[in-house]
């Protein structure tokens, strides 16, 4: 009887290293799945650089950024009234559509600031741009012919 308990004792113990074993294995990322994580980085070949100039009267705060790739640098918490400037960057992805909503809030206005941020590249040349512009009643804004400057002004001006 004595070697039978130490027979499912042996086993017991071998049964609870495997359970140990495969739960310990499965806290690592496979290599798969790290490679994966990579191949959205290795698709880029340049970047395409966007600039946001607050010559308004109002300051304003970064609230979020929302989109397929998030813009570099990541955009500085104050965006400051008169001549405030806020240099963005998106990656040139061939063949991809890359897009980032940036949101921004003043303690002036019930609404949001937001516009979004494009770069198309699915020709030889990347096609940036600035669109969906939504400012409170109290801004207006000029964009650039290249449509990769946006010029936030007072409405009144």
């Amino acid at each position: 009887m004595n070697i039978n308990n130490c027979q499912k004792s042996n086993m017991s113990f071998i049964l609870v290293i495997f359970i140990l074993l495969v739960l310990i294995v499965q806290c690592f990322p496979s290599m798969d799945s790290l490679n994966s994580q990579n191949e959205g980085m290795s698709g880029i070949v340049d970047y395409q650089g966007f600039d946001i100039i607050n010559n308004s009267s109002y300051e304003l705060k970064w609230v979020s950024s929302v989109g397929t790739r998030r813009p570099f640098p990541t955009p500085t918490d104050i965006l400051a009234a008169r001549d405030g400037f806020q240099h963005f960057e998106l990656p040139i992805v061939p063949n991809e559509v890359i897009q980032s909503t940036q949101s921004y809030y003043s303690p002036f206005f019930l609404t949001l600031a937001k516009f979004r941020l494009n770069c198309v590249s699915l020709s030889s040349r990347p096609l940036p741009s600035i669109s969906n512009i939504i400012l409170p009643l109290q801004l207006t804004y000029n964009l650039s012919t290249s449509r990769t400057q946006l010029i936030i002004l007072d409405a009144s001006r």
